[in-house]
């Protein structure tokens, strides 16, 4: 019994990580997409670092792109609202 309960908590934690990081891919996908669609470049993704605001519905998303690109992405709900550039 007790293994039949490890095993099952093994499996809900693996599933638990793989579910983890494919929403970190479809966030980096998301993000390389909204400043492609800006007119920047970016081949690749390095980091995202998401910020909510507590007193409005903006949420925003600092980005590096190619190790050397910095954007700040702002969402108001689930809509764009701005990219900017930190540095290049």
């Amino acid at each position: 019994m007790i293994k039949i309960i490890g095993l099952v908590l093994m499996m809900t934690s693996i599933s638990a990580l793989a579910a983890d990081d494919n929403a970190a891919k479809d966030d980096a996908e998301k993000a390389q997409r909204e400043i492609t669609q800006s007119g920047y470049q970016c081949d690749q993704v390095n980091s995202i670092k998401t910020e909510t605001s507590w007193f409005s519905a903006e949420t925003t998303s600092n980005v590096t792109c190619d190790k050397a690109y910095h954007f700040k992405i702002r969402y108001k709900g689930n809509v764009r609202v701005s990219v900017d550039v930190d540095s290049m």
